[in-house]
């Protein structure tokens, strides 16, 4: 008996860290995200600048006209980059996700399995009587 409940007890410390596992990587999993939703953000608002810019008739001379493409050629480059950024954030997301779904699972595992255990022992504990609550006869009665 001494055994189960020592058993349960480890469990019960077991279901507390992968807790806090599984809260940690919600927290990893919220900042993936908040990234991924910055990075596309920054990516919309960098293209709707090389837009507005590549639709400009301000120029007056062919010097004004070879600073705005370069101008814009650096926009359409920077979202170049930013594309490949919002495909490394949204694989680190998904794989944050991913990671906060094993947590879940695991701490599950254990919780259940510790709630087994416990429902195992209180059915133990209801189902022994000691000898002193028997006022006569045997077990087989």
């Amino acid at each position: 008996m001494k055994a189960q409940q020592r058993k349960l007890a480890r469990l019960q410390r077991l279901a507390r860290i992968r807790d806090v596992a599984r809260h940690e990587a919600a927290t990893r999993a919220a900042e993936a995200e908040d990234v991924f939703a910055r990075i596309v953000a920054l990516d919309g608002q960098t293209n709707a600048l090389a837009r507005r810019y590549e639709v400009r008739g301000e120029c007056h001379d062919a010097q004004s006209l070879r600073q705005l493409d370069a101008f814009v050629s650096g926009l359409r480059a920077l979202g170049t980059e930013t594309a490949r950024q919002i495909e490394t954030a949204r694989h680190d997301a998904d794989a944050r996700q991913v990671d906060l779904a094993e947590a879940e699972r695991r701490r599950t595992v254990v919780e259940d399995r510790a709630q087994a255990l416990r429902r195992t022992l209180e059915r133990q504990v209801s189902f022994s009587v000691p000898d002193s609550a028997r006022k006569f006869g045997t077990l087989l009665d």
